[in-house]
């Protein structure tokens, strides 16, 4: 690109201070690509920073979930005996167990925790596993020890591909507690 310096006795000089054209397509062009990547690194973070919000909204869920479970298997371990009576798996949903209408009151005997509905859909694809992993030997139907693990699914809208995600954390029931155990 010329431009016009000066105009002396009707004539007209030119000379070439300044940007060409193409420079400053190439100047526009790189400062383009700087920001396009600097956003993917901000979107990147921003959506880093969600997924760990929903990682710790999901344990915070789990851990009062899990430690009602313990409360009830502590205070009313025969609920738990009489709901594994004749099964050595069981999967129950949160739906279920936190049902307004007809609540599991013998599994979960408070009300629902206040971090139930942090989470996209989780009330609906989350459960409670129970597996028995040791039968009194005189009494079949009589059961000693229990794994119990809670699972939190969500969606994750962010992600395009495996959009559910899922955080669990398990423990072990004793029928007379870790006592008989720690000895």
């Amino acid at each position: 690109m010329v431009f016009i310096s000066k105009i002396e006795n009707k004539k007209i000089k030119f000379n070439n201070n300044g940007f060409s054209m193409i420079e400053v397509i190439v100047v526009i062009a790189l400062a383009g690509f700087a920001l396009i990547a600097l956003s993917s690194l901000f979107l990147r973070t921003s959506l880093t920073k969600t997924t760990n919000e929903n990682l710790l909204l999901a344990s915070n869920l789990a851990s009062d979930v899990m430690e009602h479970i313990k409360k009830v298997s502590i205070n009313n371990y025969d609920s738990l005996q009489e709901f594994l009576k004749y099964d050595d798996t069981k999967n129950i949903d949160f739906k279920d167990i936190f049902d307004e209408t007809n609540p599991m009151t013998e599994l979960y005997d408070d009300s629902p925790p206040a971090s139930l509905n942090s989470l996209p859909d989780s009330k609906n694809l989350s459960y409670v596993y129970f597996e028995v992993l040791e039968r009194n030997l005189s009494n079949p139907l009589i059961v000693n020890k229990i794994l119990a693990k809670i699972v939190i699914k969500w969606k994750e809208i962010t992600r395009e591909q495996n959009s559910e995600r899922e955080y669990s954390i398990a423990t072990y029931i004793f029928k007379n507690g870790l006592g008989n155990f720690l000895k």
